[in-house]
């Protein structure tokens, strides 16, 4: 029963994380104009990591947000189920919520790194260029 309990938690963390990894790649792909702009103005590359990077961070800790908020829900729901016939205490997993925080906060760290190698790699002319 466990390993069928952390098979189906292992597949909903990856469609999670390939959300998240999909939506930040997206995201900063389809601004490569602005950036290109924002470079030919005056930010710097370091600058532009940086502020992709805390976009990508932020992600993270959005995810990390609702899925502590409705996990703890769902947690207790199962709780209440399983209070009538065990008559257990309820106890809220601490580890795996902070495991789960500092996993959502990596791959949100993580997704940007692509798309930031494209954008410095990318010409700032060619980039201004590119029609929207």
């Amino acid at each position: 029963m466990k390993i069928f309990i952390y098979g189906f938690l292992g597949v909903i963390a990856l469609i999670g994380s390939l959300n998240i990894v999909n939506t930040v790649q997206t995201n900063l792909m389809l601004r490569r104009r602005e950036f290109g702009l924002l470079q030919a103005v005056g930010m710097t590359m370091g600058q532009l990591r940086r502020m992709a990077t805390l976009e990508g961070v932020w992600f993270g800790v959005i995810g990390a947000f609702w899925g502590l908020l409705l996990g703890i829900g769902i947690s207790y729901l199962l709780y209440d189920q399983l209070n009538s016939m065990e008559g257990m205490a309820f106890s809220f997993p601490v580890t795996g919520a902070i495991i789960s925080c500092v996993f959502a906060l990596g791959v949100g760290l993580l997704s940007v790194q692509g798309p930031l190698r494209k954008i410095a790699k990318a010409s700032v002319v060619e980039e201004l260029r590119e029609e929207a």
